[in-house]
């Protein structure tokens, strides 16, 4: 046998290269077997069916009281498509808007929770059924991620990066709430599979401009999604971005405009003016964030981002990630998939490094980096995998095993640790939570910590009749949380001047002693009645009043 028949006999299934017509060596996609979509099925059966207990061990966020009403707002908007208001311009508004002048964003992630809530509510209460389109969408990516990851690395690579992405605590419990994050994930990646599989088969090319525009209908944050796209076309297929570009820029405003009714009387003015509105609102929006024991207004220092994929994504995966960034560097990054993670994964990080990129809410508004960040993850795992194998004389399926066995317990201890309250991870290299606090980090920020279990706590430590004052106040969460009969309907949701108990949310803006101040007393003169702890950081405290002015 020759030396060269001898290192193509010792190469892992699945990495056979091929030389396409630009001259770069890239390995070769293997075929999806039976058990490839075996194992995409049971993904995708496992995730909604988990999050039928998941999905209420985390709290309403600060967003969900908005979407929820404009859900309801929806669904009685379809129940009144045979009457003939519907269409006007009065049905169309009184059910929908847009964010033109208010916080709310496009429609598509308030129409799929309008049809899971319609469908379901009978069978999982209404919270259930309002937020169960999130983890089916979560499912459906862990899907797309498994099976692309697989055909182009191997299924060892696939399972991993599925692993990456479920356990990670921040993306794991954005896959459970009711808001835009999970569908702009999901979307996002999608237009990215379907526009790469269109540089093959021209007649994907609009399907890839109507993916495009169902992210734009999520939250303003697709309609930049063309930008890594295109970069990574130029990259990999210069000769063929005309097309994919001319899709984007027809197909994708225009089911934007479809699906946002309040627009159809004038939708280029309409679609202007939510363009403008969203990226020029700093102004009205100047919410504050604590950022390494300093406190900025709507924007951290350029160095926010990455530094939060630094000390919020697990070590584990970090490394893998790092180890997948190597690999495919010393490939001279001619691996397509690797490339074009790489390229989203970037391109997420520099826009929020950008001067007046929006940098609260932890990393919410970046999420979609995390996706790529696991897929990358799963690219370093499988080289680790095929070494191992190859070095593994006897048993090398059993190998693979046991490192799939041991990376999916190294992945989920971390959300093990602080679940349900996955939005308020931090890792070791911070010191976890403690050591996020003590560094001057936001520690919680969305309500998500106040959970039904907490306000059953709550419930039986207030007196009946109470006034209650929840902080910080905009969200309007108490109100929800009465709604959804979690707290008592006895309870007066009060003002900042008559309560006789604070329910304070944890985040460290908000424990300001002005605050106090201006209920005219000191946070020293309050009485804890009740808190929530996590690593030894307050997440929630319950504050009695002693002096109450009614």
């Amino acid at each position: 046998m020759s030396e060269q028949e001898k290192r193509r006999e010792k190469q892992p299934k699945g990495s056979e290269t091929a030389k396409p017509a630009g001259g770069a060596v890239l390995p070769r996609e293997r075929r999806l077997r039976l058990l490839d979509y075996v194992i995409a099925f049971i993904i995708l059966a496992a995730v909604p069916a988990g999050s039928l207990h998941t999905i209420r061990s985390i709290g309403p966020s600060w967003d969900e009281p908005v979407y929820f009403r404009e859900v309801k707002n929806y669904a009685a908007w379809f129940k009144s498509l045979g009457q003939g208001q519907a269409f006007s311009r009065a049905g169309r508004e009184s059910a929908f808007t847009l964010g033109l002048e208010t916080d709310v964003s496009p429609s598509l992630a308030k129409l799929l929770a309008a049809g899971t809530y319609v469908s379901l509510k009978n069978y999982l209460g209404e919270f259930r059924a309002y937020r169960f389109y999130a983890p089916i969408l979560f499912g459906f990516l862990l899907v797309l991620v498994y099976l692309r990851a697989g055909a182009a690395w191997g299924r060892m690579a696939g399972i991993a990066a599925v692993c990456c992405a479920l356990f990670m605590p921040r993306l794991f419990t954005h896959g459970h709430i009711g808001a835009t994050e999970t569908p702009l994930c999901f979307f996002w990646f999608l237009t990215a599979l379907i526009f790469e599989a269109s540089l093959k088969r021209r007649w994907l090319m609009p399907l890839a401009g109507i993916s495009c525009g169902l992210a734009m209908s999520v939250k303003f944050s697709g309609f930049v999604l063309p930008i890594p796209l295109l970069a990574w076309a130029l990259s990999y297929h210069r000769k063929k971005v005309f097309q994919p570009r001319l899709f984007f820029f027809l197909l994708g405003p225009l089911v934007f405009i479809l699906l946002n009714p309040p627009i159809w009387d004038h939708p280029v003015r309409g679609l202007l003016e939510f363009i403008k509105f969203s990226a020029f609102r700093r102004g009205e929006f100047l919410i504050p964030l604590l950022f390494l024991g300093k406190y900025y207004e709507y924007s951290g220092p350029f160095y926010y981002a990455p530094f939060m994929v630094l000390v919020t994504a697990p070590v584990i995966t970090l490394l893998l990630f790092l180890l997948g960034i190597a690999r495919a560097a010393a490939n001279r990054f001619q691996d397509q998939l690797a490339g074009a993670a790489l390229i989203h994964f970037c391109f997420f990080v520099l826009m929020m490094m950008a001067p007046n990129a929006p940098n609260y809410d932890g990393v919410r508004l970046f999420l979609p980096a995390f996706v790529f960040l696991a897929l990358l993850a799963g690219f370093g795992f499988g080289k680790i995998a095929d070494w191992l194998a190859a070095k593994v004389r006897v048993g090398p399926g059993l190998v693979k095993a046991g490192l799939v066995v041991a990376l999916t317990m190294l992945s989920a201890y971390p959300l093990a640790r602080v679940y349900p309250f996955g939005l308020e991870y931090y890792n070791e290299l911070i010191g976890g939570v403690a050591g996020a606090r003590r560094h001057g980090m936001e520690t919680t920020y969305w309500w998500t910590a106040v959970n039904p279990e907490a306000l059953a706590r709550i419930n039986q430590a207030l007196p009946p009749g109470s006034s209650l004052v929840c902080w910080p106040v905009r969200a309007k969460i108490c109100e929800f949380d009465q709604e959804m009969g979690w707290l008592r309907k006895d309870l007066r949701i009060s003002d900042q001047t008559d309560f006789d108990h604070l329910l304070m949310l944890s985040r460290p803006y908000a424990e300001f002693e002005p605050f106090f101040a201006s209920m005219g007393m000191r946070r020293s003169e309050l009485e804890i009645v009740a808190q929530q702890d996590l690593d030894g950081v307050p997440l929630w405290v319950l504050y009695k009043n002693p002096h109450p002015r009614y």
